[in-house]
């Protein structure tokens, strides 16, 4: 257990570059309360754990506490703060010390339209490029291969990037196991090209990467190509960072508090505690 939380505690310690925004005392930190239930709240969403709780207050613009009940595994959303709390021995509560500031990286646009989505995105114009070396552009920004989650979303994304129709553009959508079973690289999610979350698929055609279009006759596509095939491509930077996903894993196997800072030393219970 204790092995773990070491090599995500040196991974956020070092990785200063991408989570500035994590570090600085007082930006995006979240106080938690075990055992102990928010009274009202503005939403309730279905979340696997509460790091995915967690992680839909952040990235939300307006959620300041959320509450997550592990018996329903509901995630329940307050946009004030601070609130009433009542006892509950199977809820955990995240309470927001102050709003997150993650500014988009040079080259990127913020979405115009927050309520489809609060990130921030490339499009590579008229460079193209094989599925993995997109990947990697992505990625030297901190960013992935588009994970397109919703309608208002793409439509949010051709809107704030300007592309065209009929225009053939990698997502982040991989079969590491060659058998059409798809997941999202770096942003996670699996499905596949017969669960998809809108629009519609092209024949199937074995291959491993996918590309998306909005096509002429005014459809979402959906195709896998093959990886090697040079294509454009959408970068997608989350404006919670990486490393905050990784803060939210440290908080959720480790320590209690979501404010960890360069140098700081671990608490006193962790000090003599021994590899299980």
């Amino acid at each position: 257990m204790f092995a773990p939380c070491l090599t995500l505690l040196w991974i956020l310690l070092t990785q200063i570059s991408l989570s500035v925004a994590f570090f600085k005392e007082g930006k995006g930190t979240f106080v938690v309360k075990t055992n102990k239930k928010i009274v009202a709240w503005n939403t309730i969403i279905t979340a696997s754990s509460s790091v995915e709780c967690l992680l839909l207050c952040t990235n939300s613009g307006v959620c300041c506490s959320a509450s997550y009940y592990e018996k329903n595994m509901f995630c329940y959303l307050n946009n004030d703060c601070p609130l009433e709390m009542e006892n509950d021995t199977n809820s955990k509560t995240f309470i927001r010390k102050s709003a997150p500031v993650v500014q988009c990286p040079e080259g990127y646009i913020i979405s115009n339209n927050l309520t489809a989505s609060t990130n921030c995105y490339f499009f590579s114009g008229d460079d193209k490029q094989s599925w993995s070396n997109a990947l990697n552009i992505c990625r030297m920004k901190g960013a992935y291969l588009w994970a397109p989650k919703t309608v208002a979303e793409a439509i949010t994304v051709k809107s704030t990037t300007g592309f065209g129709q009929a225009v053939d553009i990698w997502t982040g959508l991989y079969s590491p196991t060659s058998d059409e079973n798809f997941e999202f690289v770096d942003a996670g999610g699996a499905l596949t090209l017969d669960t998809l979350p809108f629009g519609e698929r092209d024949p199937i055609q074995n291959d491993d990467c996918v590309e998306f279009e909005f096509a002429p006759n005014n459809n979402w596509n959906w195709d896998d190509d093959p990886c090697d095939r040079a294509q454009q491509y959408m970068c997608e930077f989350p404006r919670v960072s990486m490393n905050n996903l990784l803060g939210m894993l440290y908080l959720e196997n480790c320590i209690s508090f979501v404010n960890i800072k360069p140098n700081q030393s671990l608490p006193i219970r962790f000090k003599n505690m021994h590899d299980e």
